[in-house]
């Protein structure tokens, strides 16, 4: 497909960041990573991404500045939270912002692809 969706992850752990590229890029996306919530924001200023992929916690600012920052910009952009400190009210904030799915780490590989997969079919 020539017109691939492109995707930003944005998680402060090197190794998921990594992982998840990969990950997706298998899957026939276009892949870029932030390494915190204040790149992840300045690169949603310059891009507009399809679907953005962010933890909840980034070391500097929360994933959920992240989701408001990528819907203020352009709200066809799809948000999918991950976090492994997930609690029902992080869970509920974000989707009260916008978010489409709050996916609790550790993830199942195949239902994160399936649910991206769905997200970007609502496009």
């Amino acid at each position: 497909m020539d017109d691939k969706y492109h995707i930003l992850v944005v998680d402060d752990e090197a190794s998921m960041r990594e992982f998840l590229e990969v990950l997706l890029a298998r899957e026939g996306y276009r892949v870029s990573d932030a390494k915190n919530g204040k790149q992840a924001i300045q690169m949603i200023q310059k891009t507009v991404y399809d679907l953005v992929l962010t933890d909840i916690r980034l070391g500097d600012i929360t994933g959920l500045d992240v989701l408001k920052e990528a819907k203020k910009k352009s709200s066809d952009t799809v948000v999918v939270m991950i976090s492994a400190y997930s609690t029902t009210e992080i869970a509920v904030e974000a989707m009260n912002e916008g978010a489409y799915d709050f996916v609790p780490k550790p993830f199942d590989n195949i239902e994160l692809k399936q649910t991206i997969k769905k997200a970007l079919e609502l496009k």
